[in-house]
C-alpha cells in the first residue's frame, strides 16, 4: 500500500506528521534499503512464530538409530511466512523540495552573491504497519545547503530517523531515533507542501545550533484526550540524547553533544474554529569542544489560527545555556487570495543576553514576502524575498560591530508522495 505525505502526517499521533531529505545519492541506497527490509521481516518472524505454534502435519519420524527426531513440514514456514506478511501494510513515501537562491551581498544561510541551485531538502520513508498497534519507520535524507560551511557535517546520505511504535489506543510509546514535538512545524520542518515559505523561521527553529528534530531515545505520546467544552489535549514527553552545531572562537563551527536531554510538549485543540495553542520545554546538558559543559533549557509557547482562506502562526521561545540568555519568535499571516494563490508575510527575530555584557544584542531581524502557487495539492511553487539585518550571516560576525544588510530571494519547487 502505497500513501502520499499528506496521509502519512494525518494518521500519525497528530496532524504534525513527519518526514526529511533526500536525493541524488539516496536514489541509488533506497532500493536495495527497501527490498532488504521487505525481505528480513518476514525472514525474521518466522522462527518466533514457529516457537509459538506447533507445525503442521506429522510431528515426528523416526530416524535411522530408532529415535524420534522432530521434522517440520514442508508447509510449515511458507504458510506461517505468509500469513505474518498478509497482516503487514507498507506504505513508502517521500518528498523533493529543490530551490534557486541568490543573495545580494553578504552569504546567508548558504545562498552566495553568484547565486546557487545547489539548495534542496528530501527524504524518502518507509513506515510498516503490523496491525493496529505496532509499527516501525525509518527514513533516509539528504540536504544540500549551497555554500554554507554547515554542509561538510551532513553525510551524503544519513538516517534522519528510525523506531518502533506500540499504540495502547490513545497511549503510544516510540525508541530509537524518535521525532519530537517541538511547535508547529519542528516534525514536518522540510516537507515544502506543508510551508508557507522554503524553510520555517530560521529564528526560532534553528538551522544546526542548539537544535533538533529528533532524540535518540524514546518518547510517551497521548492524543485526543477530551477536556469537556470542546476542548482537546495532546501531550508529549521525551527523553534521549542528540546532537547539534556550535561556534566556538578557538575551532570555528564544530559538532556539539546534548546530553541527558528531558522535555515535554501540550498541544490545546480550542472550540474557536482552526484555533491551537501550544507549549513546552526541554533540559539538557550541552557538551561542546573547548567549552565547559553546561546546562541548558528551553520553553516555547505557540499559537496556530487557520480558519479558511486565512492562517496566523505565532512563536515564542526562551534558552538559556551557561551565561547566556537567548529569545527569538516569529508571526507569520498567510491568506489564499485564489484557488491556487496564497500570499504570505513574516517577521523574525532574535536576541541574546550575555551575562558580561551590559546591552542586548540583536542578533537577527528578518522580514519576509512570498507568494506560492499550488499547481495541485504536492506540487507547489514558491517565490519568497526576504530583508535580513543582523549576526546570522555565513561570514564569522563581529557581534560587537554594525550588524550585516543583506538582501536575499528563493524560488523553489516542492512535491511529495
Amino acid at each position: 500500500m502505497v500513501d502520499t505525505v499528506a496521509d502519512t502526517v494525518a494518521e500519525d499521533d497528530t496532524r504534525r506528521g513527519a518526514l526529511r531529505r533526500g536525493c541524488a545519492g539516496l536514489l541509488r541506497a533506497v532500493p536495495f534499503g527497501v527490498t532488504a527490509l521487505l525481505l528480513l521481516v518476514p525472514a525474521l518472524a518466522v522462527p518466533q512464530a514457529r516457537a509459538e505454534e506447533p507445525p503442521a502435519g506429522p510431528a515426528a519420524t523416526t530416524g535411522p538409530a530408532g529415535g524420534d527426531q522432530p521434522e517440520t513440514s514442508p508447509a510449515a514456514e511458507p504458510g506461517v511466512a505468509a500469513e505474518l506478511a498478509s497482516k503487514m501494510t507498507f506504505h513508502l513515501n517521500g518528498y523533493l523540495t529543490q530551490a534557486y537562491g541568490r543573495s545580494d551581498g553578504d552569504q546567508i544561510l548558504g545562498i552566495p552573491k553568484a547565486g546557487t541551485a545547489d539548495y534542496r531538502t528530501s527524504a524518502i520513508q518507509l513506515r510498516v504497519d503490523m496491525g493496529h498497534e505496532d509499527s516501525f519507520s525509518i527514513q533516509l535524507g539528504n540536504d544540500r545547503l549551497g555554500s554554507s560551511p554547515d554542509q561538510k557535517f551532513s553525510p551524503e546520505v544519513g538516517i534522519d530517523w528510525l523506531f518502533y511504535v506500540h499504540r495502547f489506543g490513545n497511549l503510544a510509546v516510540k525508541v530509537g531515533r524518535v521525532k519530537i514535538p517541538f511547535g508547529i512545524y519542528n516534525e514536518v520542518r522540510d516537507v515544502g507542501t506543508l510551508l508557507p515559505f522554503y524553510r520555517p523561521s530560521s529564528d526560532f527553529y534553528g538551522t544546526g545550533s542548539f537544535t533538533t528534530e529528533t532524540v535518540d531515545g524514546a518518547e510517551l505520546s497521548y492524543s485526543a484526550l477530551d477536556l469537556g467544552g470542546g476542548f482537546q489535549l495532546d501531550a508529549d514527553l521525551y527523553a534521549g540524547d542528540w546532537e547539534f552545531l556550535a561556534i566556538t572562537s578557538e575551532e570555528g563551527l564544530v559538532q556539539s553533544k546534548a546530553r541527558g536531554s528531558v522535555g515535554g510538549e501540550l498541544w490545546v485543540t480550542t472550540p474557536l474554529r482552526g484555533l491551537r495553542l501550544g507549549g513546552g520545554g526541554m533540559r539538557y546538558t550541552a557538551e561542546t569542544p573547548g567549552i565547559p559543559n553546561a546546562s541548558s533549557h528551553t520553553e516555547h509557547a505557540s499559537l496556530e489560527w487557520e480558519l479558511g482562506r486565512a492562517a496566523a502562526h505565532v512563536e515564542v521561545k526562551r534558552r538559556v545555556s551557561g551565561d547566556a540568555r537567548a529569545t527569538a519568535g516569529y508571526v507569520h499571516l498567510g491568506a489564499r487570495i485564489f484557488p491556487k494563490v496564497t500570499v504570505n508575510v513574516q517577521g523574525e527575530i532574535s536576541d541574546l543576553d550575555i551575562k558580561e555584557v551590559p546591552s542586548t544584542i540583536h542578533l537577527d531581524r528578518d522580514l519576509a514576502a512570498g507568494v506560492n502557487y499550488s499547481f495541485r495539492d504536492n506540487l507547489v511553487l514558491k517565490l519568497e524575498h526576504h530583508w535580513n539585518r543582523g549576526y546570522f550571516t555565513d561570514v564569522p560576525p563581529d557581534l560587537f560591530g554594525p550588524p550585516s544588510k543583506t538582501r536575499f530571494f528563493l524560488v523553489s519547487l516542492s512535491t511529495t508522495f
